[in-house]
This record gives C-alpha cells, structure tokens and sequence, in this order.
C-alpha cells in the first residue's frame, strides 16, 4: 500500500512543498506512521508533536542541517514545523490511541534491549 498525502488544506501549502520546506514536510509525512496520527489537526497538534519527540529521543533526529564548511547537525522536529503542516492528511489511519502507540513504541525499544543483550553474551561467552 502507498503512503498517500495531502498539504493542500494547510495554510501557505505551497511553501511547504518548497526546497527549504520539503525535508521537513517528507519528513513529517513519514511520521505518521510513526506516530500512528494521519493527519495533523489543530486539536492532535500537541499529540503528534510529542510523540515525534519521544521517537526522536528514542531513536535521534529524522532531519539533519547543514552548516558553516558543510558540517551536519541534528535538527530535531519543533512545533512550529508541525503547527505550519496543520491540516496535512495521509492515509495512515485509523489513528492509533495513546495506549496502543505507547505500547508498540516501549516494546520495541524494550526488545531491542533484550536483543542486544542476547548478542553481546553470544560475544562473551
């Protein structure tokens, strides 16, 4: 299944398609699988946002910036990308509770966890 989207309800909607604004836009279209939110509301706003963060502490930054002599930094989400993109839409749905998100997102990372466990005693032993 493709992962469809829609910017055309956001305010400025073409910006958000420009060279400064597409990485970020892809980026947050990508997300809402992430997220489990297709699409961003003035009312989910805050949600998206924080689940973006803990993914983003979890798993680091999904864009990088260039600086002075070509340097890349870690350029983390900040609200105000998410609040540019309110009334983006994806065909991710329906949107996963709280719960559910916190759930699937813990145990993976709690997996991982034992995973790597289970390799470093492997290299141990």
């Amino acid at each position: 299944m493709s992962l469809d989207w829609d910017v055309t309800k956001c305010k400025n909607s073409k910006a958000l398609t420009s060279d400064e604004e597409w990485p970020v836009t892809q980026a947050l279209i990508w997300l809402t699988m992430g997220t489990g939110i297709g699409n961003i509301s003035k009312t989910n706003a805050p949600e998206f946002y924080a689940r973006i963060h803990l993914l983003e502490q979890l798993d680091g930054t999904w864009l990088q910036s260039i600086g002075e002599e070509g340097t890349k930094t870690d350029r983390p989400i900040t609200p105000e990308d998410v609040c540019k993109r309110i009334g983006m839409k994806t065909n991710v749905f329906p949107m996963e509770t709280r719960a559910k998100w916190l759930k699937r997102v813990m145990t993976r990372v709690f997996d991982k966890s034992i995973q790597e466990f289970i390799l470093k005693e492997a290299s141990i032993a």
